[in-house]
């Protein structure tokens, strides 16, 4: 069946690489098409791209556009050829790979039929020799039953001859005398032989036992190294076939990407063709325009140059005012591209602003999701904590139920060798009233043929004892190498729950402090934002005040400079209606050409001094739409900062629930790492119970030999009167006086017997007490350790507190232009509120602690003189009722105790006399069960391990 299992999971994971293998290969040949179809569109893109460029006219632009493409195109081809030399070097490693991985199946399959048919082999020698074994066994029992059988009938024919004349009674007697020792002897013989054959036979057997065992073991510890190596040798063609495929699947996916990359690149010079084909028109159509332009600009030029030379005769009084003005036009556009420049910087910071935002919350997300994760993580590990303590429970009580049957089935073999004993005497005494009635009387022949039926009766009762005896043994053994097994099982379970518990603890210690760092970090972060933030607006708003002011000078300055050219024009005007007087009274005189020239000149410069004034008002319009326009950025910039502020509140708001949260987890996790210390402690506090158990029993053993000794003192007077009856054989009276004696004898030994054991039922339940008051103070102790650890937490908060405080406190002092005074007023109260409250809690602590400590003390002080009085061998209740015990007369001082240094026992033994000196190191006891026939050993087909069925298997365990 294992190698079955074996085969199948093999052939299973063979199954699983070909699939593997198939859907890799599929994959490879979607690829390679897609590849394929994208060098047909590059080859497409590009004939379109040479089309336009035979089209086109303007071949000087496009040539490091050929040139580009003719090299992107090479490029692909090079590639491609790359491409195709690695898939075919792939797909040979993966046919190299496969024609391997067969090779070593096959080569395992040989290998589990070979070690299946040995198996088989060694299976059928076990089954030869265990039936030739119990041949033997029942050949020497019917050899056994038909000595008994003569033997009895032995005893019959003496019983016979005794009923015959009493004359003939003493010859025949001493006949059956003889004979009855021939026989004896014969039988002692006999029984030894058959004993002896039967502990060759058995050791013979039981080496060739090990010796196949040894075999068994040998091939399957080669067969696992075989797996092992097979499986290594898969493992690694796999990981290399992964590796492989991994570095194919990369290289095929920086293809993609670089096709990708090719196609956009083609994408944007065919648009960037497109759009100089365009540009091309539309400069040629320009070229027109302007020519025509540059025609009529000709004709306005030379036009123009008629006026300017006449208006240069005219404007030199102008130019002047002309020349300043254009100035102060060129500054203040100056300023107003100044001013851009800077709402577009604003607008910039703004930008950055809004993204770190973004990215802040972006990174607070994620560590909220952390938390949530760890948070799951730790209900999982409390779920497997109290599973890991319900195993727990059941083991201890599966123990408890183990060593009740132990101490149980110990009984029973100390009743069991009692009873042996006492046939034993019991036949000592039959044989010796025998001879002593043989001697002293040859008519006793009804009380001969009594006590023989009462010996024949003795020794099948004595055998019956014997045999069981023997299963009492094996059981016992059995259910000894039983409990170890478990015990070993569990205690492995429980290291490998710690191991997995402590390393899940680490880990999300780990990530918790990871957490804490990046939390702190984002907060540095939203605090070097908040004031980089408040500088840049508060350096915004600055310029735009500073901004407006200068433009609303320049206004005043312009309506000024406005109102004096209208006192101009109007000045003006005047001098126009006074000429108009003086052209209509000159008109009748001879200067009517000067005049006329004249108001020619005026009503040029009136022209030129309306056109600046339209100009001025087009001026001040532009100044007040930019104004405008800076008036509502600037609202829009101060609801900006308000949301942001808004947000910024919000987001501090998340930090401070998610530093509790932390906080909450931090004391969750602390929680759980002193239930596991509590866990480990109360294990810890379990096996040195087991320990003292251990002793007790050895103590109880120690009793068990002084009642054995006295079963020998019995023992010793029992002989003591058979050799009185002896002395004294026709004394009857004698013999009553003494059998009156020897129950005297038996009643007193009996109602020693009861003392000794109501003694150590008295000790015993002083045991049980002694062990439920120290469960109860160990309980208390671990009470007291847990509020110790809470007391050194609030300690720990109380200083971080103060020191949150100490801060704010220089906080507050350094500058209240950084903090505003309210939230820093409120959160000091906080913190004063935390304070006392963590004060009032640690001074509640303090006295819970004192008063445990108290009732520790006092529990010590009991516990001492329970020790005390189990010691000097009283009882705790009388040391308990007896208060003034101080004030009794010292007592001697007792003798030193026992201690072995080796057991790490008291009252057992001393160290020179320990049994464990004269046992050899590498050689351990010998057990005496060696399995029932019928009995299966459990096997686990998960674990591959005998010891446990797969029904019961732990997944745990498994891997």
């Amino acid at each position: 069946l294992f190698e079955k299992t074996k085969a199948e999971k093999l052939q299973r994971e063979l199954e699983d690489t070909r699939v593997a293998t198939v859907s890799e290969r599929s994959r490879i040949m979607e690829l390679e098409r897609d590849l394929l179809l994208k060098t047909r569109a590059v080859a497409d893109l590009q004939l379109r791209v040479g089309i336009q460029q035979s089209s086109d006219v303007s071949n000087s632009t496009q040539s490091p556009l050929l040139e580009e493409i003719n090299a992107l195109r090479d490029q692909l081809a090079t590639q491609e050829a790359k491409w195709q030399k690695e898939m075919g070097q792939y797909k040979e490693k993966l046919e190299a790979q496969e024609k391997i991985h067969s090779e070593a199946v096959s080569q395992l399959g040989a290998t589990s039929v070979k070690l299946s048919s040995e198996k088989e082999q060694l299976q059928m020698r076990l089954s030869q020799a265990e039936k030739e074994n119990a041949e033997t066994v029942e050949l020497w029992r019917s050899k056994l039953e038909s000595t008994i059988d003569s033997h009895q009938q032995a005893i019959k024919d003496l019983k016979a001859s005794f009923s015959k004349g009493a004359d003939v009674q003493a010859e025949e007697l001493v006949e059956a005398k003889s004979a009855l020792e021939k026989l004896k002897l014969e039988h002692k013989l006999a029984l030894d032989e058959t004993t002896a054959k039967h502990k060759a036979d058995v050791s013979s057997w039981t080496q060739e036992m090990q010796a196949m065992k040894a075999q068994l073991l040998s091939l399957t510890e080669d067969k696992e190294r075989l797996e092992e190596f097979l499986r290594s040798s898969v493992e690694r063609a796999e990981e290399q076939h992964l590796v492989e495929m991994e570095d194919v699947l990369g290289k095929l996916h920086a293809a993609e990407i670089r096709v990708k990359e090719l196609e956009e690149k083609e994408a944007t010079i065919a648009q960037q063709v497109q759009d100089k084909d365009r540009e091309t028109k539309e400069q040629k159509a320009e070229v027109v325009a302007l020519c025509s332009q540059l025609a009529q600009i000709n004709q306005e030029s030379v036009a123009l140059k008629s006026q300017l030379e006449e208006v240069q005769k005219q404007g030199h009084s102008h130019g002047a005012k002309v020349s300043e003005l254009s100035s102060q036009l060129e500054s203040k556009e100056q300023e107003v591209v100044s001013l851009q420049q800077n709402l577009a910087t604003v607008n910039q910071q703004k930008d950055s602003l809004e993204q770190e935002h973004h990215s802040l919350k972006a990174k607070l997300e994620q560590s909220t999701e952390e938390l949530i994760k760890s948070a799951q993580t730790m209900q999982e590990t409390l779920e497997k904590l109290g599973k890991k303590e319900e195993q727990c429970t059941t083991l201890t009580t599966e123990a408890e139920i183990v060593r009740s049957q132990l101490a149980a089935t110990e009984r029973k073999l100390k009743a069991s060798d009692e009873k042996l004993e006492q046939f034993s005497k019991d036949k000592s005494k039959l044989e010796n009233d025998i001879s002593d009635i043989m001697k002293a009387t040859g008519d006793s022949s009804v009380q001969l043929t009594k006590m023989n039926d009462d010996l024949l009766q003795k020794e099948r009762r004595l055998e019956e004892l014997q045999n069981q005896l023997a299963e009492e043994k094996e059981r016992v053994a059995h259910l000894n190498e039983q409990l170890q097994q478990e015990l070993s099982n569990k205690e492995q379970e429980l290291k490998e729950t710690k191991d997995a518990h402590q390393s899940q603890i680490n880990s999300l210690q780990e990530k918790m402090a990871n957490l804490e760092t990046t939390l702190k970090q984002n907060e540095l972060l939203l605090k070097d934002l908040k004031a980089s933030k408040e500088k840049s607006l508060s350096e915004a708003s600055e310029l735009h005040m500073k901004e407006l002011e200068v433009l609303q000078t320049h206004v005043e300055q312009l309506k000024s400079e406005l109102s004096s050219s209208k006192d101009k024009t109007q000045d003006l005007e005047k001098m126009v209606s006074e000429l108009q007087s003086y052209k209509e009274q000159a008109q009748a005189t001879e200067v009517a050409g000067k005049t006329s020239e004249a108001i020619e000149q005026l009503k040029k410069e009136n022209a030129v001094l309306l056109k600046e004034k339209n100009e001025a008002q087009s001026l001040l319009e532009k100044l007040q739409g930019s104004k405008e326009e800076l008036q509502t950025q600037l609202e829009t910039l101060r609801k900006e900062n308000s949301t942001y502020q808004e947000d910024l509140k919000v987001s501090k708001e998340q930090l401070c629930t998610k530093t509790l949260k932390t906080k909450i987890l931090f004391q969750e996790i602390e929680e759980l790492t002193e239930a596991v210390s509590v866990k480990s402690e109360s294990l810890q506090i379990l096996q040195d119970q087991n320990n003292k158990l251990s002793q007790q029993l050895d103590n109880s053993h120690k009793d068990q030999s002084d009642l054995v000794k006295l079963q020998d003192e019995h023992s010793k007077f029992e002989k003591e009167l058979k050799e009185l009856r002896q002395s004294l054989p026709c004394n009857a009276f004698s013999e009553s006086t003494l059998k009156k004696q020897l129950n005297e004898e038996q009643a007193a030994f009996q109602q020693s017997l009861h003392k000794n054991s109501a003694l150590i039922s008295e000790k015993e339940q002083q045991v049980e007490n002694l062990k439920s008051e120290l469960a109860a103070v160990q309980e208390e102790s671990a009470s007291i350790k847990t509020l110790q650890r809470t007391i050194q937490t609030l300690e720990q908060d109380k200083a971080n507190l103060q020191e949150r405080v100490r801060r704010l406190e220089e906080d507050l002092t350094a500058g209240p232009d950084n903090i505003n005074k309210s939230l820093g007023d409120a959160t000091l109260d906080q913190m004063r509120e935390d304070k006392e409250t963590a004060e009032s809690q640690v001074e509640f602590l303090n006295s819970v602690i004192v008063d445990l400590q108290r009732k520790n003390e006092e529990l010590k002080d009991k516990l001492e003189k329970m020790a005390a009085a189990a010691l000097n061998g009283n009882n705790p209740n009388e040391l308990e009722n007896d208060d003034g015990y101080d004030q009794q007369p010292a007592k001697s001082k007792l003798p030193p105790r026992l201690f072995c240094d080796i057991c790490d026992c008291f009252d057992l033994h001393d160290t020179e006399d320990c049994p464990t000196q004269e046992q050899m190191p590498d050689s351990p006891p010998h057990t005496t069960y060696h399995g029932n026939k019928s009995d299966e050993r459990p096997y686990c087909d998960t674990c591959e391990v005998f010891g446990h069925w797969t029904d019961f298997c732990n997944d745990d365990q498994t891997f």
